[in-house]
């Protein structure tokens, strides 16, 4: 808050301060959350449509049929979007296959059950390994 004098205070005890989407003072927030469900709606679907046509899309629908409702700027929807689970994101647009083969096995494990040090990980790729066998002659072949 500023003093009589203009000068700015600060209350760090206020700890909607340190909350996303806070704003100084009373002011409302910047955008209608209607705003941000509809867009994904139209973001988060698997035809991957790109985000520049969802945002356009969006801005066309609120300026015909909601004029009254105040529209963000395409750097406040990155900011949400970036702020959602990616887990759903990718869902949303790629399927769950997609989240499945590519970072849900990563994610669902019985922590109780690992013990640090024993997590392991392996790819299916063949592992093509040359080794030294003797050939019982004195000698070493190469064998795979």
């Amino acid at each position: 808050y500023c003093t009589r004098s203009g000068k700015r205070e600060y209350n760090f005890d206020n700890i909607d301060a340190l909350a996303d989407e806070y704003v100084f003072g009373n002011r409302p927030k910047r955008f209608d959350e209607v705003v941000f469900k509809i867009f994904c709606g139209m973001y988060l679907t698997p035809k991957c449509v790109p985000f520049s046509v969802c945002y356009r899309e969006t801005k066309a629908l609120f300026a015909r049929e909601y004029r009254e409702v105040k529209f963000p700027s395409p750097a406040q929807i990155r900011y949400r979007v970036k702020q959602l689970d990616p887990l759903i994101v990718n869902c949303g647009r790629y399927g769950i296959d997609y989240v499945q083969n590519h970072s849900l096995y990563m994610l669902i494990r019985d922590w109780s059950r690992v013990r640090p040090g024993q997590c392991w990980f392996a790819d299916s790729r063949p592992f093509d390994q040359l080794i030294r066998v003797s050939d019982g002659k004195g000698g070493w072949k190469a064998a795979r």
